[in-house]
């Protein structure tokens, strides 16, 4: 399911940077001339999963670190 614009409700295609607020094209267009200010909605979901990973990842490692060093198992 993919985010929806905050004007029309159809599906969005842009959003603010560092925020929620999606837009579809048509709206965009019409409340800020060029898109280019713009993020691609499918590219901030791919930043934001690079970062979540990152956390999992550091999350494991800790994890797996504190587990060895205290000598319990995770199985």
């Amino acid at each position: 399911m993919g985010k929806k614009c905050i004007i029309c409700d159809e599906e969005a295609t842009f959003c603010v940077k560092g925020t929620t607020t999606t837009y579809c094209k048509d709206c965009a267009v019409e409340q800020f001339g060029d898109v280019a200010y713009l993020v691609a909605v499918e590219d901030e979901a791919k930043r934001l999963k690079e970062v979540l990973d990152g956390q999992v990842d550091d999350t494991s490692e800790t994890h797996s670190e504190t587990n060895s060093s205290s000598g319990h198992d995770d199985e």
